[in-house]
């Protein structure tokens, strides 16, 4: 079910300047972002950064893909705080109106801030591992996981 979905294709060239321009956005979540892009572009082929998504019906967006490879989909997050579990859902539900993993990628979520003594409650971490999305939390683990 879910919402048809579109975006455009966007070049590998393109790619690598948009994640250029994110590690020097004034916006600390943005940086974030073009840090973790830069550094999985290293590694493997990324298709999509930063990517939004429009809804066929309304052309709303119905998501934004902060990071794409053939293989998986990388949230990133600034804080454990900040993971909406509302959010989680266009990754694992296709029943969700604004899913958008129909390849069924991977899904990992980043976060940038240490997990140790954040306030994120155990059952927010525990949810999200239980739909088999890993979490990680600094680029080494993230490396450990990267396909």
């Amino acid at each position: 079910r879910g919402t048809k979905i579109k975006w455009q294709k966007i070049h590998s060239k393109n790619i690598r300047d948009n994640i250029q321009r994110a590690k020097q956005s004034k916006n600390i979540g943005t940086q974030i972002e073009g840090k973790v892009g830069e550094f999985v572009q290293e590694r493997v082929e990324i298709e999509k950064f930063g990517q939004k998504l429009k809804n066929v019906k309304t052309n709303e967006i119905a998501a934004e893909i902060d990071i794409e490879t053939k293989t998986q989909i990388i949230e990133i997050k600034k804080s454990a705080s900040s993971i909406e579990l509302e959010q989680i859902e266009k990754y694992i539900n296709p029943l969700d109106n604004n899913f958008i993993n129909y390849s069924g990628k991977e899904v990992i979520i980043y976060i940038d801030k240490p997990l140790a003594g954040s306030k994120i409650p155990r059952y927010k971490i525990n949810f999200i591992n239980s739909k088999g999305i890993k979490i990680v939390n600094s680029l080494e683990e993230l490396s450990e996981v990267l396909k």
